[in-house]
């Protein structure tokens, strides 16, 4: 059992962890009827604290808040020296950007009506070039680009044909993932 947290330990686990122990069971919990549950994602916007060492999830991005104006966050990723910038729209959508054109032109992509219907009907054991399978998830999911650029650089993606079937394995649990699965009924 865990007692302690070693030192150094990064909290930053990219998604959800348990800690639950597993001798916690509700009367009647079948384990099978619970393997393949959706798993709960925080809310797509989380912020922790009070002025410096303030810190937010969005969009399945954990980041530390370098300084706030309106509606724009400047950001870094936890322990590295990068910096990237967050938009809002002030209605619940939010987009990354390395800079803040960049978070803007990525946030009205988000929220326009993205025209999806070249996607419908596309067999999904077929192989589909890099490029196209970047713009097919982003399309569909309306994920900008820098965190589909950051996932596939965190995930070390090479860039190389994947079928639809593989990109659903490949994205669970990450920003957009169930409404891509859904749109190809999978």
């Amino acid at each position: 059992s865990l007692t302690s947290i070693p030192e150094g330990f990064n909290p930053t686990v990219g998604g959800s962890l348990d800690l639950r122990p597993n001798c916690i069971k509700p009367e009647g919990w079948k384990k099978s009827e619970h393997e393949n549950m959706p798993v709960n994602i925080p809310e797509p916007f989380i912020k922790w604290g009070k002025g410096k060492g303030d810190y937010i999830y969005c969009d399945g991005r954990f980041s530390e808040v370098i300084s706030k104006k309106g509606n724009i966050w400047e950001l870094k990723d936890l322990g590295k020296n990068n910096r990237y910038y967050l938009v809002s729209d002030g209605k619940g959508k939010y987009a990354h950007g390395e800079t803040i054109k960049e978070a803007r032109e990525d946030l009205v992509f988000k929220i326009s009506n993205r025209d999806k219907s070249e996607y419908k009907g596309l067999d999904v054991d077929k192989k589909f070039p890099y490029e196209k399978c970047i713009e097919m998830y982003r399309v569909i999911t309306g994920a900008c680009s820098a965190g589909t650029k950051n996932f596939i650089v965190s995930r070390k993606i090479q860039p190389q044909a994947f079928t639809i079937r593989c990109m659903v394995k490949l994205t669970k649990g990450e920003y957009g993932a169930n409404a891509f699965k859904a749109f190809f009924n999978l």
